[in-house]
């Protein structure tokens, strides 16, 4: 009798033993975990590379006007005019995880120009700045599908400024400089629709320095031209 409790036993432990392979064989086999994903940590990939795209906004140009050697004044005054602006822009991007720096070229149309009387309307002092450009350097940080960044640079504008005495056409300026150089900084948002396509909020200053003209009486007179920049964009990353 105790041979047989023992070998029941026996059998009853191989029995459990086999069904339990038996189901492990008929169980479908499980999907091997996948591997953590890295594209959360480095957030900035989808940034990277070469893109393309297209700006508009709005400008506001700043011209002051010196009389350096007090043929009308001896001082300073300031304008201000406003107007719309549109351009593209091209660029490269390296990232790093979260980071980034790259490089970006811009060129636009600027719709900012005036006309203003001086001297009860003998003097018109005409102010136009038609176009501008920048190269400029972009470092900045990637959150989720957002890129917050600094930029600076070089900036180039085309302007017109003119001082027409209607009395006495000598004592007139015609043309004070027309192209300008300076330099620009400033800072943005770009956030990306997809990995392709991203949309940006942006605001510039630029500094475009001084230039100067005599008039047929040998007098100059001095501009200084300033502007800032606020504009949105798209970008389409190839």
């Amino acid at each position: 009798m105790k041979h047989f409790v023992n070998f029941a036993v026996l059998a009853g432990m191989f029995g459990f033993v086999g069904s339990a392979s038996a189901a492990d064989l008929l169980a479908p086999a499980r999907a091997p975990v996948a591997a953590p994903s890295v594209s959360g940590a480095c957030a900035a990939a989808r940034f990277s590379g070469f893109y393309a795209g297209v700006n508009a906004g709005g400008v506001q140009h700043a011209s002051t006007w010196t009389d350096v050697d007090y043929d009308w004044y001896g001082g300073s005054m300031a304008h201000k005019e406003t107007g719309g602006t549109a351009g593209v822009q091209v660029g490269y991007n390296y990232t790093f995880c979260n980071t980034l720096v790259g490089a970006e070229a811009d060129l636009n149309w600027s719709g900012t120009k005036a006309k203003t009387g001086y001297e009860s309307g003998y003097v018109t002092i005409a102010k136009k700045m038609e176009a501008f450009g920048t190269a400029r350097l972009r470092a900045g940080a990637v959150l989720d599908q957002s890129l917050f960044y600094m930029t600076g640079g070089l900036a180039w504008a085309k302007t017109a400024y003119s001082w027409a005495e209607t009395g006495d056409p000598d004592d007139s300026w015609k043309n004070i400089g027309s192209s300008r150089m300076g330099w620009v900084a400033g800072a943005g948002i770009e956030h990306a629709l997809t990995d392709r396509i991203s949309v940006k909020v942006e605001g510039l200053y630029m500094d475009l320095g001084k230039d100067s003209a005599k008039n047929a009486y040998g007098y100059t007179m001095q501009v200084a031209t300033k502007a800032t920049v606020g504009r949105i964009g798209l970008n389409y990353r190839f």
